[in-house]
């Protein structure tokens, strides 16, 4: 928080405070509404003249900027200079005149009069300092100022009414301090004020202003987006404590007691409360879903947004819903990088266009303003850490539990929980307490939970055996011949809705609180096995990450492979305790520290930056060769050929759950510090004006990932090729971004190998669309929601059509290195045969090397596949081959039914050759028709992804 400033150079040589100057600026009404708000706190005062002298300046303060020279009746329009000046003089003796009466508010420090009042004065200070102003600059208002403006005066007081002897509210009134402490600790008004201005001015402004300044970057939004993600549970919790009040409860109190409807009317309904509530929500899950704190400027907009849409009679039926949902999918999209929150912010554009068209107002201008601004931001993609995401799952679970535990019968009351069912229930509400309370600490870490969780299971099975035991017991006592018996006892559910619920629920909470504690269990294991301190770590401003952070996207399962891969790469790599530790790890913590340089470039986010380094570790000249020993005397190899052949231990191999041992500690300084270095070097230049190192090292390093994608013999959805082309395909949308870039990479590329990567990237689209299908047909199974026939029948396309184009490639692939002639020779040479029983001067690695090169000669695109991409018609042809071969897969089956089958098929055609699989499509196109190298025209200028 920036301080005051005083004037030493007068004419006395006194030290004397200069004119206060406003470091904000706001419209008069924004302003006046705070001091109306301000003059509430007169009744939290006892001494009657203090009280009197704070009510009356609050409001003539009010009243004189109301009535300024700089007056505006329009909230948001900020003061003219006149109008600026004579506010700041009033506003700086205001301030000191407030300060001065928080000496007549009586109490101990933890009362709600006294932090009320301390909230109010730091709320000033962010007013005079200017940060409200940075705040809302960001979109990012206060909830302080909007209760402000919305309520005035409206603010639970300690006035109450007083009651007859049979309870009826008199017309007189008195002060009752003790009984005010104790409704607004039980309600939350308070909580709500006293929260929001903590957050802003402890984390909120810090941020902004360090964000400003261009402060570290990574590990400042991954702070604040921890706070602010913790903040707004504990808003959540502290407005449902609000909404939870009857009037019954407020009747009695000043303004309730004047105007009872203001409580469900004003504070719960849609003025404040329930709207708040839903805001908050939808944030909570922008964060969850990777979304940023600057992002949650547009979340809330969209509330209302969506809101204004779904009530204006001019829009269709059908546009409403299509809006809604593209509005509330907003915060519900899983992202993990910047192309995707772009794409993200891209489907809003026909919502604010609408929204802009219908409403054309200033708010709708002041929206859309703010949304362009927001979604050119540079944020961090960070989602909430999945220990985080795994306690959200499991209140919600606890919460859906304790529902299904406490159903009564229907129309009766039921007369109490048996022992057995008042243990499980009191177990299930004492872990969802203390899974809301201790969020200081990961579940993970927390010995509570797991007691918890312990607990909490062997209630449930408890519960669950001893209905079961009591129905066999009474069925066994009723004489029945034992097949009867057995029959009675297999078939037994309790008789009532109520008894069958809970038992289900119990047996449930079984399942699914068991199979958690054991996670829990495992876990804590694994953590404690680490056995070392990450405090030095955290000293050194490195972020700490688990191995399973990497797979916080559920959109492709190759992604948490390149999430890995690019963090090692970034430009301050996050530290992941379960690759460091003994020998078969991937780094020690000594190493790390002493040798992992934190970089910078401005502007640069982490992920690009990784993106850049990974492309300059695929040129040679960029690395320390010398790693890699003298050249080999015997089989003439190089280097070169070494480097190209073992690079995917410092590459592919680090998106790999458990990584090769103690590679990065191996290969790091000539390899993958290197590469950082000249990817910093590079970007520097480039945010200069200088593209030509980019370009050099992008093109490069684009053409050796398609040189690794075309050298892949299997197209796994989870193998090198899944990551190479996911690699390939960020390298490509990261110099879409910048035409310039794009034409100086693009035109070191040569029609062949452009041709070839728009090959490889069409290949990965259809490889998406079959992760997709696979993907949405399990969900379907898992959450037994029926799919249309249209929608089944395009996944079993899409999933047929790539692993019949894999097969394909597959098949293609060794036949091409077993018809090469100098691959069969090498392979029956001396060389060869005798490389592993000592031949002088060559070594495993020599032979592994030069057989390599002969892949290399040996294998080229599949043009029987990519050829067809190439062209409408192709792809027209191949989609009609796959649509035959897929008929044998009834769309009109179950779900579980088409896995099975397509389980089946994917199986079968593993293996099979080409010919094989030709004859399965209803025309049989022979090979030398579909794509010789003759009939390649140079490409267009490539758009990766597309």
């Amino acid at each position: 928080m920036k301080e005051f400033e005083y004037d030493v150079n007068n004419i006395n040589g006194g030290e004397v405070k200069t004119p206060f100057l406003f470091k904000g600026n706001f419209s008069a009404e924004d302003v006046s509404q705070h001091f109306l708000m301000t003059q509430n706190l007169k009744d939290f005062i006892e001494n009657p003249e203090e009280s009197e002298e704070l009510s009356m300046r609050s409001m003539t303060l009010a009243a004189t900027l109301a009535m300024s020279k700089g007056k505006n009746k329009r909230r948001g329009v900020k003061l003219d200079a006149d109008g600026f000046k004579e506010f700041s003089e009033l506003i700086g003796d205001y301030y000191d005149f407030f300060n001065e009466k928080e000496k007549f508010v009586s109490g101990p420090v933890n009362s709600y009069r006294k932090r009320l009042f301390n909230t109010f004065k730091n709320y000033n200070k962010m007013l005079i300092n200017g940060d409200v102003e940075i705040i809302q600059n960001a979109g990012l208002y206060s909830p302080l100022a909007s209760i402000a403006q919305e309520f005035g005066v409206d603010f639970p007081s300690p006035i109450f009414s007083v009651k007859d002897e049979n309870g009826n509210i008199k017309e007189e009134t008195k002060i009752d301090y003790a009984e005010y402490e104790k409704r607004m600790k039980k309600f939350g008004f308070a909580d709500i004020l006293m929260e929001e201005v903590e957050y802003d001015a402890s984390v909120l402004v810090p941020f902004l202003e360090a964000k400003k300044r261009k402060d570290d970057f990574g590990a400042m939004h991954r702070k604040c987006k921890k706070k602010t993600y913790d903040h707004l549970l504990r808003q959540k919790k502290n407005i449902e404590k609000m909404l939870a009040v009857t009037v019954e409860d407020v009747i009695d109190m000043y303004p309730f007691s004047k105007t009872p409807t203001l409580l469900k009317n004003n504070w719960q309904g849609d003025r404040y409360g329930q709207v708040t509530k839903n805001i908050i929500d939808n944030k909570i899950s922008a964060l969850e879903h990777g979304l940023s704190v600057e992002d949650l400027a547009v979340v809330g907009d969209l509330y209302f947004i969506r809101k204004s849409i779904l009530q204006n009679q001019e829009i269709s039926q059908r546009d409403k819903t299509k809006y809604a949902k593209i509005c509330e999918d907003f915060s519900k999209t899983n992202i993990s990088t910047p192309e995707e929150r772009q794409k993200l912010y891209d489907t809003l554009v026909p919502v604010y266009k609408v929204y802009r068209k219908y409403s054309n107002n200033r708010t709708s201008e002041e929206m859309y303003n703010r949304f362009d601004k927001v979604k050119k931001e540079v944020v961090d993609l960070s989602s909430v850490s999945p220990d985080e995401r795994d306690r959200r799952d499991m209140i919600k679970k606890l919460e859906e539990y304790i529902k299904g535990l406490s159903v009564k019968h229907r129309g009766t009351l039921h007369s109490g929980d048996s022992t057995e069912m008042g243990l499980l229930k009191d177990a299930a509400k004492k872990t969802l307490r203390d899974l809301k309370a201790h969020t200081d600490s990961s579940i993970y870490d927390d010995d509570l939970i797991r007691d918890d969780f312990d607990t909490l299971t062997k209630l449930a099975h408890d519960y669950a055996k001893k209905k079961k035991d009591d129905a066999v017991e009474s069925i066994k006592a009723k004489g029945y011949d034992e097949e009867k018996e057995r029959q009675l006892i297999r078939d037994w559910k309790p008789s009532s809705r109520m008894g069958r619920i809970r038992l289900k629920t119990a047996k449930e909470m079984d399942d699914v609180c068991g199979t958690f504690l054991r996670k829990l269990r495992i876990e804590r294991k694994t953590r404690t096995a680490e056995n070392y301190t990450l405090q030095d770590i955290k000293d050194a401003d490195f972020n700490i990450m688990r191995a399973s952070d990497f797979k916080n996207t559920e959109s492709m399962p190759y992604k948490a492979g390149i999430a890995q891969i690019i963090n090692n790469y970034s430009m301050k790599p996050s530290f992941v305790p379960e690759f460091c530790g003994d020998a078969d790890k991937l780094y020690s913590k000594d190493f790390f520290l002493k040798n992992v340089k934190q970089l910078y470039v401005p502007n640069i986010t982490n992920e690009t930056f990784g993106v850049v380094a990974y492309a300059a570790v695929f040129d040679s000249k960029n690395v320390d060769l010398s790693i890699f020993g003298d050249k080999d005397t015997v089989i003439q190899t190089t280097n070169e050929d070494t480097y190209r052949q073992s690079r995917t231990m410092f590459t592919m191999d680090m998106a790999l759950d458990k990584p090769r041992a103690s590679m990065y500690e191996h290969f790091y300084k000539g390899t993958i510090g290197p590469a950082r270095d000249k990817a910093q070097e590079a970007l520097i230049a480039y945010r200069n004006g200088d593209n030509s190192l980019l370009a050099d090292i992008m093109a490069q390093g684009m053409k050796e990932l398609q040189h690794d994608c075309v050298l892949t013999s299997e197209l796994s959805t989870t193998g090198n090729f899944a990551f190479n082309a996911g690699m390939l395909a960020k390298m490509g949308e990261f110099i879409n971004k910048d035409k310039a870039l794009h034409d100086a990479v693009v035109e070191k590329f040569g029609p062949e190998v452009r041709a070839a990567i728009n090959d490889t990237l069409r290949i990965k689209t259809y490889m998406d669309e079959s992760i997709q299908g696979e993907q949405e047909l399990q969900r379907a199974k898992d959450n037994k929601k029926e799919l249309s026939v249209a929608e089944k029948r395009q996944h079993i396309h899409n999933i047929i059509r790539f692993n019949f184009m894999s097969a394909y490639h597959k098949d293609a692939f060794f036949r091409m290195q077993e018809d090469d002639p100098a691959s069969l020779q090498y392979r029956e040479s001396e060389e060869f045969m005798k490389s592993g029983f000592g031949m002088k001067g060559v070594t495993n690695q020599d032979v592994i090397n030069k057989d390599f090169k002969n892949l290399e000669a040996a294998i080229k695109p599949i043009y029987e596949i990519n050829g067809r991409l190439r062209t409408k018609e192709g792809k027209d042809k191949l989609n009609a081959d796959v649509d035959k071969i897929a008929s044998s897969i009834d769309p009109n089956a179950s779900v579980d039914v088409i896995i099975k089958q397509i389980g089946a098929f994917k199986e079968t055609i593993n293996n099979m050759k080409m010919s094989e699989l030709k004859a399965m499509g209803a025309n049989k196109v022979a090979a030398n028709q579909v794509g010789k190298e003759k009939m390649i025209k140079p490409a267009k200028p490539m758009a990766p992804g597309k």
